[in-house]
């Protein structure tokens, strides 16, 4: 049971969703779970680059290595909240 709408010069089909078929249908939800998750990983991703290259303004992370243990700690709580 299709829904026809006509908006202006153009017509629109809509057709009933049906939870079998993932190509064609999605569950808002858990699309915006996902989208959620998706953005809080990559602010948790910056939050690391950032971290590095205001540690390492001057010398390489080679150079200076990552020996800070608070620091390590935190990144490392950080990554298991995420």
């Amino acid at each position: 049971d299709a829904v026809h709408l006509q908006v202006g010069d153009n017509a629109i089909n809509l057709q009933e969703c049906v939870f079998d078929d993932a190509d064609t249908c999605h569950i808002p939800d858990e699309a915006l779970f996902h989208a959620q998750s998706a953005f809080f990983v990559s602010i948790v991703i910056v939050q690391w680059a950032d971290v590095i290259a205001c540690r390492t303004r001057r010398l390489s992370i080679y150079h200076q290595g990552m020996r800070n243990t608070v620091l390590n700690i935190g990144l490392l709580e950080e990554t298991v909240l995420a």
